[in-house]
């Protein structure tokens, strides 16, 4: 999209990305939607000039994958410090014409106009006494500003943009916003997800646990996550079959641990610990085992469930909140307060054969759906939209 300057002369429609969480060194959530952001926008929608905006200077590796032209850094690392007053006085010098923040918070005052991702609704939901009770001051501050600021930054936004049908219902209900600023757009995956060798992966953890069958879980201390109840309804299944080992994946060992201590429970007595993988170790990860077991309670879309599948890895997953509609038709679906189930639904995975062949080609085709070309041209799109919308509350 072109646009007249001071001048009268045209020139490409400048955008920026709030880049901060691409420097972070775990994968997944905000991290890899934000990533799969500047990858759609960057190779589907060259009608603009794209900057994105890093706290720090960025890794050799993502030098390598990108054009280094599109990266600036703005510091500090401190996020408040950063989003509230040094990317809004860059923005505003930088002469950009439209910014997109990623990841559920934006500036107060930003100078100009912006389109906002709100992911889901769930650190907005948070009681502030749960937030008081929980961490050192400096974790309950931000625990405060990542609930109270998105009700502002919602309402500044030219438009809104989440992940899923879910998602959205629940942002209209909590912010009153009407139906119409709000833009469904799913993140898209990155090219690096698709079936790899992992053979000697694989033989690895088979052999060390002395197994020939393996699931795999995403492990984090949230509530929500449903780890426990997971880890229970494996160890049900394991108890019963000794070909199964589990690979649980954990920010760090001291983390685990820690959880375990106050979380009471046991892990499978066969169970093989991954800390702080990588993204091309997730890769191998998912096309090394038998099972992803993404048995949530709460997602806003649940982006592993489409990872997995395009890494060929069999789905089981929760029937509630925006799982199934993420899924597709293309996982097994699993009650997550029943650990029964949980159990049931992951047998069958891991064998039947019928349908884990099922599900693993069922699985290649919905990923598929969700590809950086189609997503790019829908954020080129919303960007052009919002430049030309008028602000309304």
């Amino acid at each position: 999209m072109h646009i007249l300057d001071g001048c009268s002369m045209q020139r490409l429609m400048k955008i920026a990305v709030d880049g901060r969480e691409i420097t972070k060194n775990q994968p997944g959530g905000f991290r890899s939607y934000t990533e799969s952001v500047v990858e759609s926008v960057h190779r589907y929608a060259q009608d603009f000039d794209l900057i994105v905006y890093t706290d720090r200077e960025i890794s050799a590796d993502l030098v390598q994958q990108e054009d280094r032209r599109i990266f600036r850094s703005c510091p500090p690392t401190q996020m408040v410090i950063r989003e509230q007053f040094s990317l809004p006085r860059r923005l505003s010098r930088d002469r950009v014409d439209l910014c997109h923040f990623p990841a559920n918070t934006a500036p107060l005052k930003c100078p100009i106009p912006y389109v906002l991702t709100l992911h889901d609704t769930f650190c907005m939901e948070r009681k502030i006494a749960d937030i008081a009770r929980k961490g050192n001051i400096h974790n309950k501050g931000l625990s405060l500003y990542a609930k109270l600021v998105p009700y502002i930054a919602a309402r500044k936004a030219r438009i809104v943009l989440t992940v899923s049908d879910y998602s959205k219902k629940h942002i209209i209900k909590l912010t009153g916003l009407s139906e119409e600023r709000i833009a469904v757009v799913p993140p898209a995956l990155h090219p690096r997800y698709r079936r790899v060798d992992a053979n000697h992966i694989r033989q690895h953890i088979t052999s060390t646990l002395d197994v020939r069958r393996l699931a795999l879980i995403i492990g984090s201390a949230e509530p929500r996550k449903n780890i426990k109840r997971m880890l229970n309804a494996f160890r049900r299944l394991a108890l019963q079959n000794e070909d199964l080992g589990l690979v649980l994946i954990w920010r760090s060992r001291s983390g685990l641990e820690s959880w375990l201590r106050t979380s009471d429970v046991l892990l499978p007595e066969k169970t093989y610990i991954v800390t702080d993988p990588d993204n091309s170790d997730l890769v191998e990860l998912y096309s090394a085992v038998n099972v992803l077991m993404f048995v949530s309670e709460l997602e806003g879309f649940g982006l592993p469930v489409i990872e997995a599948m395009a890494c060929g890895c069999p789905v089981v997953t929760s029937k509630t909140s925006s799982l199934p509609d993420t899924a597709g038709g293309a996982a097994l679906l699993a009650d997550p307060y029943d650990e029964n189930d949980i159990a049931r639904q992951v047998e069958m995975a891991l064998f039947d054969k019928a349908t884990a062949d099922r599900m693993i080609s069922a699985g290649y085709e919905r990923a598929s759906i969700f590809n950086q070309a189609s997503i790019g041209r829908s954020l080129a799109d919303i960007y052009t939209m919002a430049v030309g919308k008028q602000h309304g509350g």
